[in-house]
């Protein structure tokens, strides 16, 4: 499952983007020998990379506001995998098990995709 990328996230990875093309000039300004409008690229990028670094603090702060919830979501699917893995230890409906086994393990990795 698949969740497409907040507003949010949209924005920081375009403002990466405009980083690191202002960075490759930077540098290209350097190598030509341009140190005052290389200097004066570098502020822009060392300011654009507050405000990404701001973006970001924001991100994992609407993530945090999240993250009871996930806990128990996984907490409770970890509960269920372990009695399969009980039944599966104690020979009972292994292949049933199993297959339980596998789809809570997927549950667990689209909970975990949203975060990621």
């Amino acid at each position: 499952m698949h969740v497409p990328p907040t507003n949010k996230e949209q924005l920081r990875h375009q403002l990466q983007v405009s980083k690191q093309k202002a960075f490759l000039i930077e540098l290209k300004l350097s190598f030509n020998g341009r140190y005052k409008e290389a200097a004066e690229v570098k502020k822009r990028v060392e300011a654009l990379n507050r405000r990404i670094d701001s973006l970001l603090v924001e991100e994992m702060r609407d993530l945090l506001e999240n993250s009871d919830k996930t806990i128990s979501d996984v907490n409770l699917i970890n509960k269920k995998v372990q009695r399969c893995i009980d039944d599966i230890h104690n020979n009972v409906d292994i292949t049933e098990n199993t297959v339980k086994l596998v789809g809570f393990i997927d549950d667990i990795v689209k909970i975990v995709a949203v975060i990621i």
